[in-house]
């Protein structure tokens, strides 16, 4: 039930609404004036400082409230002082939040770089994405950025796609003249570490803050790679998403940016597909085929190597020049549809083998110029729909 707010700060819950009545209100840091509206995603929390009155809508609470809504105001306005900015520290931190607090702060100088390839809400999973405030920024929220730039990643996770994941986020932060970088969880092994240190070196940024990382850990920063590092408490509550909860928003986020789309189908000579074990090289004969593997389906000599497919049941791995896919490989990895200049978020649905050829699930439309294919995939028949949430 929608409860007005007089002179004060709530935390909002939605799925719910803002709406200022009189005077003016503050949300994340950015300022909502008379009869303005803002909505609050579901499940996604945001702060509000209410300077009027304003009708609220949502889970709303308002003790504590104060205390936390100052505390993210003062690291933003510190922040957004040093014009590139990258935010680490493990998930459900608060670190999108902080982030689009330094974008509101920043009065519309700053780009969001949101680098969590696997929750990225700005675009999809498996993508980086530049894009520009419009209006309120507010995690989660579509309307709260335009021009948006995708680069395509493959997967979830930095882990084994380092160099692609460092080049994209080179290339979208060098767009921006003053950029804040949200990056993933990936934190808490040396591992993690080094790969958001190198992140924000490649995201040239003048300033890291820590989020929720243990003091020792976060002068690691200063000390092995000269990074300039604002260390501050978790700014969010220790309840999170579990790895199902984020399996499933995956996959709703990405049939969100296909949703209305429809199977293309790509063949080797008529656009360019990168990322595939196959459809890239000689195609071999069958006699050749079957004296490699009784199982075979399709085969290809690829820079020197062999790549066969084998039919379900039929002996896979790699050996020397060798190496032996199972049939159905494919299905489910999640793509980047380059089409009339547009970059589109695709789903790979199967492959051909009689006339070599890769299907996509996509928005795409026109000829298709690049399909790249990634190395994390999703459930197929969840993201076209035919099967509930």
């Amino acid at each position: 039930m929608p409860v007005e707010i007089a002179w004060g700060s709530a935390l909002v819950r939605g799925p719910g609404r803002i709406e200022v009545v009189e005077g003016a209100a503050e949300v994340l840091g950015g300022r909502l004036g008379e009869g303005s509206t803002l909505v609050v995603p579901a499940g996604r929390s945001v702060l509000a400082r209410v300077e009027g009155r304003a009708i609220v809508s949502g889970v709303v609470s308002t003790g504590g409230v104060e205390e936390a809504y100052n505390r993210f105001d003062s690291i933003a306005r510190e922040a957004s002082q040093r014009g590139r900015v990258a935010i680490v520290g493990p998930s459900d931190s608060g670190k999108s939040t902080l982030a689009a607090w330094i974008v509101n702060r920043g009065g519309g100088g700053y780009r969001l770089l949101s680098a969590d390839i696997g929750q990225n809400e700005v675009f999809a999973p498996g993508f980086m994405a530049l894009a520009s405030p419009q209006g309120v920024a507010v995690p989660g929220l579509d309307d709260s950025f335009s021009s948006v730039e995708p680069c395509f990643v493959g997967g979830f996770t930095p882990r084994g796609s380092e160099s692609r994941y460092l080049a994209c986020a080179s290339r979208l932060a060098s767009l921006a003249s003053q950029v804040v970088v949200d990056t993933d969880g990936w934190i808490s092994l040396w591992e993690g570490l080094e790969s958001k240190a190198a992140l924000a070196i490649a995201s040239r940024a003048r300033l890291v803050v820590a989020v929720g990382i243990a003091s020792r850990r976060a002068r690691l920063l200063e000390r092995v790679w000269g990074l300039d590092t604002l260390s501050v408490e978790r700014l969010a509550g220790e309840a999170g998403k579990s790895r199902g909860e984020r399996a499933l928003h995956r996959e709703r986020l990405i049939a969100l940016r296909t949703s209305g789309g429809r199977e293309r189908r790509v063949r080797p000579g008529e656009a360019e597909i990168v990322g595939a074990p196959i459809f890239r090289g000689e195609p071999l004969a069958h006699e050749a085929l079957k004296a490699l593997h009784p199982a075979a389906l399709y085969g290809e000599s690829v820079d020197g190597d062999i790549v066969v497919v084998a039919r379900r049941g039929g002996r896979v791995g790699v050996g020397s020049g060798l190496r032996v896919l199972r049939e159905g490989w494919e299905r489910g990895l999640i793509a980047a549809v380059h089409a009339g200049g547009v970059i589109h978020v695709g789903v790979v649905t199967r492959a051909s083998y009689r006339e070599p050829s890769l299907s996509v699930y996509t928005r795409a439309e026109g000829d298709i110029e690049v399909l790249e294919v990634g190395r994390a995939r999703v459930d197929v028949d969840s993201i076209m729909g035919r099967a509930k949430w």
